[in-house]
């Protein structure tokens, strides 16, 4: 976003989420990505074109990349029917040659071994903090009887 709700810089949200993407899947964060602008109908032109020349200055980005508002539908057909087109370009691909469908097909195992993998690290970390919490609020279960005493009567 351009624009984004909590007047956050989007570059550093833009680096932020590559940071997590590595983290999450290696393999995934070296497919190619695609740079979209969104929410450009809540800027100024200038300032948008001022936010966009930062952000490609700073990554170098030698791809294209699209503007858009998808309050306003604007540049969103363009960005759908290129996405459309890429991904007929790249099913053309795999089907004219094995060797590259065999190789995506490596890839694509890759990237779910590592989503696995992260997803599985990340329940087993919930759940020890879940033990410890319960652990802990077990430990101090006796501590708050001081101020309230209960008296059951028939």
């Amino acid at each position: 976003d351009l624009a984004p709700y909590d007047e956050s810089d989007p570059l550093q949200a833009l680096q932020g989420i590559s940071d997590e993407l590595l983290r999450f899947s290696p393999t995934l964060s070296q497919r190619p990505r695609w740079l979209v602008f969104n929410k450009v109908d809540m800027l100024l032109e200038e300032e948008v074109q001022e936010k966009i020349d930062r952000i490609l200055k700073a990554l170098d980005w030698q791809a294209p990349y699209y503007v858009v508002s998808a309050l306003q539908r604007q540049g969103v057909q363009l960005l759908s029917q290129d996405i459309m087109r890429h991904l007929e370009e790249l099913w053309e691909q795999e089907q004219e040659d094995a060797d590259k469908a065999t190789e995506e097909l490596a890839i694509q195992s890759r990237m779910q071994a590592e989503a696995r993998e992260k997803i599985t690290a990340l329940a087993e970390q919930r759940r020890a903090e879940r033990k410890a919490a319960r652990a802990n609020h077990q430990d101090n279960d006796d501590d708050d009887d001081d101020d309230v005493e209960v008296e059951y009567v028939p």
